[in-house]
C-alpha cells in the first residue's frame, strides 16, 4: 500500500466512531419523536434514501398493536433527524388531475402513473407526491407538487 493510502485508511478508521455516532444520535432523536407524536408506535425499519434533488431523508416505518392486527405509518425525516412528511399509498387513480397531467407531461416515456404517495408535509411545507412509472424494464419516479409542476426526478 502506498503512503497516502494509509493515510486514508487511518483517517476513515478514526473517523468512524464519529460517523456511527452522530448516525446513533439521529436515530436515538427519531425514536423520540416518535414516542412523543406517534404514542404507541414503535420504529419498525429504517431506511436512508437520497431524493433526486439530492436531499438524504430516512424513511422511518412505525406500527402499532399485535401481528395481524397492525397498524403502520410511514415517516420520511430530515438527515439530522426532523421529521418532515407522513408518507400516504394512494392509488394511482386517484392522484389529482395536475399531479397526474404533470407526470405524463414531464415524462412521456413513462406511460400512465403505475404507483404513487402522498407526501403531507409536517413541518409547515406544501403537500407532494412521489409518482413512479415504467417503461420496459426502467423504472422512474417524479417529485410533483400539487399543480403537477415538477420539482425532480430519481
Amino acid at each position: 500500500m502506498m503512503k497516502w493510502q494509509k493515510t486514508i485508511c487511518a483517517l476513515y478508521i478514526m473517523m468512524l466512531p464519529m460517523l456511527v455516532i452522530g448516525q446513533t444520535a439521529v436515530l436515538e432523536q427519531i425514536r423520540n419523536t416518535v414516542a412523543k407524536e406517534y404514542p404507541g408506535y414503535t420504529v419498525d425499519e429504517t431506511e436512508k434514501e437520497t431524493w433526486c434533488d439530492g436531499e438524504s431523508l430516512i424513511e422511518v416505518e412505525i406500527e402499532k398493536g399485535a401481528d395481524g392486527n397492525e397498524q403502520e405509518l410511514t415517516l420520511l425525516f430530515s438527515a439530522d433527524g426532523k421529521i418532515r412528511y407522513r408518507e400516504e399509498t394512494i392509488l394511482a387513480g386517484d392522484l389529482p388531475k395536475a399531479v397526474a397531467d404533470g407526470f405524463r407531461m414531464s415524462c412521456p416515456q413513462c406511460g400512465d402513473p403505475r404507483e404513487a404517495d402522498k407526501l403531507i408535509a409536517l413541518d409547515g411545507g406544501p403537500v407532494v407526491y412521489e409518482v413512479e412509472g415504467r417503461k420496459g424494464l426502467r423504472e422512474y419516479a417524479l417529485i410533483l407538487r400539487e399543480n403537477g409542476e415538477l420539482i425532480c426526478r430519481k
